[in-house]
């Protein structure tokens, strides 16, 4: 498991020392619009990392999307090309949509 590595926590251990950092048990109400893009084969951030945080903005509801790209890497490498140039189009729009000024 790369992340264990990376982390220096080390394999016996990784996930009970991991928990208190995943991002998703920190999300509230102040939380921005948040677009989520995530390999579902991604080797160093579970894909399921990318569920568990859009159910946790979705319970405060914090404007949120996923996008997942079947078969992508971390970086992408195996998803299909026009998924990948599609979600780099998403993208931009939302953040474009989420930097427009709103009424108060």
């Amino acid at each position: 498991m790369a992340p264990a590595r990376e982390s220096g926590f080390g394999e016996a251990n990784f996930r009970s020392r991991i928990v208190a950092f995943e991002p998703h048990r920190h999300v509230s109400v102040e939380y921005p619009p948040i677009l989520l893009i995530h390999g579902t084969e991604d080797s160093n951030v579970p894909h399921e990392q990318s569920l568990l945080m859009a159910q946790a903005l979705r319970q405060y509801g914090v404007p949120q999307r996923l996008i997942s790209l079947e078969n992508g890497e971390h970086e992408f490498g195996g998803a299909d090309e026009r998924e990948v140039s599609a979600a780099y189009r998403t993208m931009c729009a939302f953040v474009i949509e989420a930097l427009e000024p709103k009424p108060d």
